[in-house]
Parts: C-alpha cells; structure tokens; sequence
C-alpha cells in the first residue's frame, strides 16, 4: 500500500529479482512546482510481497514513511529588464532586444515565432510599437523585439509595467505556467530618451576691449535629436527667436553639427556699463531646427534666462598719498602706479602728454605731474 501519492501519479511496484524490486510513480501530477514537493511518500509492503516471512514487523523498511518527491521547476532568465529608444533616431524606434533563456522545458515553434493571444498575452506596451517573438532554433530560448515607432516617445512616456506573459501553449512540456518562474513578468521598462538641449555657460561677458562687443560665444549641445541646419547660420524667425538683446547687438544661432550649434552675440551694445546688464536674454527655437519637427518635445528648446555681463574699465592705484623726499628740499621721493583693468592705454610706454591724456589740478607751485604709460 502507499500513501500521499500526489493526484494523477500511480504508485507501481515491480519485481526485478528475487532480492530487487522498483518503485516508480507513472502519470503527471496536477500540480508540480516547488512548491508541491513532499517528504512523506508512504510505501507499506505487506506479508504477501514476501516468500516467507509472514510479518513485517522483522524486515527493516519493509515500511518506509519518508520519500520525497522533488520536482523541477521549469524557469526563464532574462538578459535584462528594459528596452530603450534608439539614441541615433530618437523616433520612438527599439532596437534593443530581450533574451528570454527556458530551463527544464522546451518552447514550441522551434526555429519559428509565437503567437499572440495563442502562446502569449501583452499589455501596456505603448502605442505605434508592436512586440515580435522569435524561437530559436533548439527552443530553449525566444527573442523579443519591439517594431515600429511609439506615437509619444518623451521622456514623460517612459513605462515600467510592460507586461508579457507566457501561455501554456508556449511550452513543449509544461501544461501550468504558475509552476514556470517569470512566465509571467509585469516589470518590463520601455525607457524613452529626454531630449534637451545643454548650455556651456550662461552669460555673455564683454570684451576686454570695453567697447560693448561681446567676446563670449555659447555651445549648445542636443541630445536625442538633431539639427536640421548643422553646418550653416540657422534663420532668425523660421528656425529661432530671441527676445531682450541689448540694443547694437545681433543674435547669431549657427549649426556647427547635427547635435551642436553656437550662439552669439555680435556688434556693439549701444550702453555698456554695468548698470546696462541683464538676465533675460530670451532665445528660443522653433519647430523647423529640427529633425523630428517639434520643439515642445525638447528640454530647454526656450532658455529665458541667460545673462549679459558689460564689465566697466577700472583704475586701482598703489597709494594715494606723494611724500617728501628726506632731503626735506620739497621734492617727492615716490611714484603712484595706476593699473587699468578692462582697456587698455593709448601711450603704453612713454610720457602722455596733459591735456590731451590727462588733466591735473591742485599742484603744488614748485612740482609737475607727469604720466607715463608702462604697458596697455
């Protein structure tokens, strides 16, 4: 007699000798995952399974009260978790691909593809991409891979719960997926590139030559899309527009790749004193800058913040006070060193003539004041 035997398994005991026999269990249970497995497989041989003795009681494990039953479980190993956008396009394209590798069964279709609704269920895949599976060529593996272009492909419509789930007809053997680990996965990420534009500095800082020109040029890289106009000055009003830019001063946007460009300030400003700053530059590009056609899709594609620095020329001097020599004859033993910082001197080495470089007042009777440039 036996007990415990799983539903749908049939204990058989056969005679192979007169000292062996063998215990199998034929059938297929209903339920044979981890989870399913038992140790206390009872089998009770009784005094009519022996020539002669007629009590059990003297052979040992003539009752056996502790075999197991292990079954395997079949699982599924994915080489990773997520699909992302291809980065070249940025078109809601996929060319990434999961590999989905089978342990202790087999797929169907070997060599072939599986079928929606009949070996697999799909849901929250976003819209415009269809999911293809490939079986390879031994059935132990199959290969996802997402076609076409998602409609909304922005960062915002990134997902993480893309849900693929295997059905029963996808395996050659197993008849109850729940014993199948991740036959069904819900954690599926379809990642979306950001798309936006970068900035390598904010502000445009005047020119040593204080004359209201602009000597800063910024480099505005783009990822994950690209420029129509990618070695040329791009149009104000078709491909950019700027607002708030200091009155004698152009904005000049040029494409100098299909993922860089530069923006400039040329001329001179009209005012340009430290007062006559800002930081409210506006620039901002249209739809026709870009392949894909739209600049709403696009992280800092409008930039209202940036920055006009006018710097103001500045003289420091080395002391403010002449002293008399200490012969105490009324000559002055020391020189003042000016140094200009934001311009340059028209005389940068020699006297500078007064009233034409300078203007003195309030001199001592006795002394004159003499200028002399020793560098820009």
């Amino acid at each position: 007699v036996v007990g415990n035997v799983p539903a749908n398994l049939t204990a058989v005991v056969t005679g192979t000798s007169a000292t062996t026999a063998t215990l199998a269990l034929t059938g297929s249970a209903v339920n044979h995952g981890n989870a399913d497995e038992i140790s206390n497989l009872t089998l009770n041989l009784l005094p009519a399974a022996f020539t002669t003795s007629n009590s059990i009681t003297n052979i040992t494990d003539a009752s056996k009260t502790n075999l197991q039953i292990l079954n395997v479980e079949p699982s599924i190993a994915y080489s990773m978790g997520a699909f992302s956008e291809n980065p070249g396009t940025n078109d809601g394209s996929i060319t990434d691909t999961l590999v989905l590798t089978l342990t202790d069964d087999l797929f169907v279709n070997a060599g072939g593809t599986l079928t929606e609704s009949t070996h697999y269920t799909v849901a929250n895949l976003p819209a415009g991409l269809t999911l293809n599976v490939a079986v390879n060529g031994g059935g132990t593996a199959i290969t996802l891979s997402l076609t076409g272009m998602a409609a909304a492909h922005v960062d915002a419509s990134d997902v993480s719960d893309f849900a693929f789930t295997l059905l029963p007809a996808a395996f050659v053997t197993s008849t109850n997926t729940a014993n199948i680990s991740n036959a069904a996965k819900s954690d599926i990420v379809v990642d979306f590139l950001e798309q936006g534009i970068s900035y390598n500095f904010n502000t445009f800082v005047e020119s040593n030559s204080n004359n209201g020109s602009i000597g800063t040029v910024l480099t505005l890289s783009l990822v994950a899309e690209t420029f129509v106009i990618d070695s040329a000055a791009m149009t104000v009003d078709t491909h950019y527009t700027v607002a708030n830019v200091p009155t004698g001063l152009t904005a000049v946007v040029t494409g100098t790749s299909s993922n860089t460009a530069t923006f400039a300030l040329t001329g001179n400003a009209a005012s340009s004193a430290s007062a006559d700053d800002i930081s409210n530059l506006t620039l901002t590009f249209l739809n026709a800058a870009f392949t894909g056609g739209d600049a709403s899709a696009i992280t800092n594609a409008s930039k209202s913040d940036l920055a006009v620095d006018f710097v103001d020329a500045n003289l420091t001097y080395s002391s403010s006070t002449f002293n008399e020599a200490v012969a105490d004859d009324g000559s002055i033993s020391n020189t003042l060193t000016l140094t200009l910082t934001v311009d340059t001197f028209t005389v940068p080495a020699g006297a500078m003539t007064a009233t034409t470089h300078y203007n003195v007042a309030n001199v001592p009777a006795g002394l004159t004041a003499v200028v002399t440039g020793t560098s820009t």
